[in-house]
Parts: C-alpha cells; structure tokens; sequence
C-alpha cells in the first residue's frame, strides 16, 4: 500500500530542511530597494539642501543601479532570503559600485561616508535575511502550531 501525502490543513507538517520559506522575488528585490531608500532618506535628514526630493534621488541611484546589477550577478531571485553567501554579495556589491557610481557622478566618498553607507546597507540588505533566516530556523525547530496535527479539526 502506497502512502500518500496529503496537502490539506490538518495534514501533518512535514519537518522542513535547508534554506527558510520561499520568499517571492519581487518581495525581495523591493526590501532591498526600500533599504536603499531608507539609507538615503537618512542621509539627506542629516545634512540640508534646498530640494529633499532630488537630494534623496541623487543619494540613491548610485545604489539602486548598483543594487541591480548585484541581483543580477548573485542571481537573487533563485534564492532572494539566503543570507550567506547571496545576502551578503548583494550588500558588498550594492555598497562597492555604488560608491564607484558615486564617485563617477562626482559625489564625495568621504571616509566616514564609505563607513555609514557600509554599516547602514549592510544592516539594510543583510538584516531582514537574517530575519528571515532566524524565523526559519525556529519555526523548524518548535515544528508546527498547536493543534494543527491530525485530527485538529475534529475537536
């Protein structure tokens, strides 16, 4: 007799293994891209400027276009939560050609600039995987909800 597995919501949860929960592509690209414009945000809220709007696009799209081409280079959507080692190429990548942008456009790298860019993408980009990450983990190892194993929905 074959044993088959059943998807319904009483079914018992099969222990999971590996990398956290699927989380969606675009899910994904969009917390790093709204982590870009938090830092950016940020740092125009420290310094002053006559146009916040273009101060804050003028932050960011070093980073945005860098944060880009590292999804493409990692290849983030097979994986988008993993932390190591996509997470944190993607924060190295986002941060090092954003800064060659940067520099590029004519705006100042700073050696306390590299530093606060560096710790906010990486708290930015990398800390929510670790979110994730953690959340997996242990879900994985307190296993399923009470009441959510056979027969739950006869009590």
């Amino acid at each position: 007799m074959a044993a088959t597995t059943s998807h319904s919501p009483t079914a018992p949860a099969e222990p999971r293994s590996g990398p956290p929960r699927r989380v969606r592509a675009g899910l994904a690209a969009a917390a790093d891209a709204v982590g870009v414009l938090v830092f950016a945000v940020a740092g125009r809220a420290s310094h002053s400027g006559d146009d916040a709007l273009a101060d804050v696009a003028r932050i960011a799209w070093p980073f945005l276009a860098a944060l880009v081409v590292a999804w493409v280079v990692t290849r983030a959507w097979r994986a988008p939560a993993q932390l190591w080692p996509r997470g944190v190429a993607i924060w190295a990548l986002t941060w090092g050609l954003g800064m060659v942008l940067r520099g590029l456009a004519g705006d100042g790298r700073a050696p306390a600039f590299l530093a606060v860019a560096a710790a906010a993408l990486g708290l930015l980009i990398i800390g929510w995987r670790g979110v994730v990450v953690g959340i997996s983990a242990a879900r994985r190892r307190t296993g399923p909800p009470a009441g959510s194993g056979p027969g739950a929905a006869r009590r």
